[in-house]
């Protein structure tokens, strides 16, 4: 900093600035990079109701909300219940804090937890925060709207994330919920035509391939009732091994996702997968049955 761009620092123990009339932004600043600026920091002021991110506001160069209106828009998190906890939690992650929960579930009663922290995800319109239960290192993930208090456990030693980055955990995930023996396996789907400009364009995972050549000459052969579409090849994580006879560990978002395009996506295999999808559309089916006349 001092030697690049010239900082005032002094050296008595600690890097500080010991002036506030320093700045790293050129006084000659283009108006295009005003602007850009300006859009960056203005994006990161829709977090609305976020008390500690306040200090975002002090660096708003000369913005007056209405001389222009955003350009970028984002599903509000004003709009998400539980946001409150997000600066908190954001400042024990940074901290590595380990803290004692106390969460209630969608459907059970309040329980306490004591994890090491590790992630603020948002999913689907809901932020959560994962970490590991302090007993036994199990990565557990909570809906941050559920939390219901939390406190400060000063007296327990904090144990990073052992396995590299926590981020990498999720980018072959569907969903918020890894299990702990889940494995990576291959999803092999067909989409008609209309689904496939969808799904080639905005991948379902990371590990998309579409099936061509002799591959894509056996499914055709193997399911000739399919006529016209595409086979892809979807390589993710689908839930804990031989799961496909307790709900416990299927991997319900990813029947979710999978189910979201109806008709127009086909699971081939696994079966246990095409299963619980063919189990899901029956079940809505037979309910809008009831209601048509």
């Amino acid at each position: 900093m001092k030697e690049r761009y010239n900082a005032p620092i002094n050296f008595d123990g600690r890097f500080r600035y010991y002036t506030e009339d320093f700045t790293l932004f050129p006084e000659n600043m283009s108006e295009k990079e005003h602007e850009l600026i300006s859009e960056v920091l203005r994006t990161l002021g829709q977090f609305d109701g976020l008390k500690d991110f306040e200090w975002i506001q002090k660096y708003m160069i000369g913005l007056n909300a209405e001389e222009r209106k955003p350009i970028l828009c984002f599903t509000s998190t004003a709009e998400l219940k539980g946001t409150k906890w997000l600066p908190c939690l954001f400042e024990v992650i940074s901290n590595k804090q380990v803290i004692n929960v106390s969460y209630r579930p969608f459907d059970g009663k309040t329980n306490e937890y004591i994890i090491h922290p590790y992630l603020l995800k948002e999913y689907n319109g809901r932020w959560y925060l994962i970490g590991a239960i302090d007993s036994d290192n199990f990565i557990i993930n909570f809906a941050i709207d559920r939390i219901k208090d939390y406190r400060i456990m000063d007296k327990i030693i904090y144990r990073d994330y052992a396995e590299g980055d926590i981020n990498d955990r999720y980018k072959d995930v569907i969903g918020i919920t890894l299990r702990k023996d889940a494995q990576m396996e291959h999803i092999i789907i067909w989409v008609d035509d209309t689904t496939f400009n969808y799904v080639n364009t905005k991948h379902i995972t990371r590990f998309q391939t579409n099936i061509v050549g002799t591959e894509e000459k056996k499914l055709r052969a193997q399911y000739p009732q399919l006529a016209g579409g595409h086979f892809i090849d979807l390589y993710t994580y689908v839930c804990e091994l031989n799961c496909e006879k307790d709900d416990e560990f299927k991997n319900f978002e990813l029947v979710r996702e999978l189910s979201s395009f109806a008709g127009g996506l086909l699971v081939l295999s696994p079966k246990y997968l095409q299963n619980q999808i063919f189990e899901k559309i029956s079940a809505h089916q037979e309910r809008y049955s009831r209601i048509r006349t």
